[in-house]
């Protein structure tokens, strides 16, 4: 949903962000949740879970897994981080990431566009000037590269 901090700084230093909304949701990383903490007491956390659902299961793909009920999982997501980060100095900055995530809820319902739209959002309002793809859109090739593992063919 909103990407760590760590992950966040990563992507920032890359040129190049690929998206991998075809490899097999997780339920217990952060693709669908994030851990909320508060400005005046960071050890006072909360974790924001959207709940989603896996049409396929367990090895449903992240750009299958959807919300389950995306309207009432963008007003938790509102209610939450204002309730946060409504009183901070930044208040603005975060606003505007905010509003441009709330809109994927409920356009899509899928759980990788929120996810993308947050992590765009935020690295935008960084001046992050990277370029984002999604991994279906890069063309692969079958089988090994032929590289041996000290680079040489």
């Amino acid at each position: 949903m909103f990407p760590r901090l760590s992950t966040l700084a990563k992507l920032y230093a890359a040129d190049r962000w690929i998206v991998l909304a075809d490899v097999q949701f997780a339920r217990r990383d952060y693709q669908h949740r994030a851990r909320l903490a508060a400005l005046d007491e960071p050890a006072r956390q909360q974790w924001l879970t959207l709940p989603t659902y896996l049409p396929h299961g367990r090895p449903t793909p992240i750009d299958q897994a959807r919300l389950v009920e995306p309207g009432r999982s963008r007003r938790t997501v509102s209610l939450l981080i204002r309730q946060y980060y409504g009183g901070s100095r930044y208040w603005p900055a975060v606003r505007d990431v905010l509003d441009a995530v709330l809109d994927q809820f409920e356009d899509t319902g899928r759980v990788s566009d929120v996810a993308k739209a947050s992590t765009v959002a935020l690295l935008t309002a960084m001046g992050w000037s990277g370029e984002v793809l999604d991994s279906s859109t890069i063309s692969t090739r079958e089988g090994r590269s032929g590289v041996g593992a000290c680079g040489q063919e």
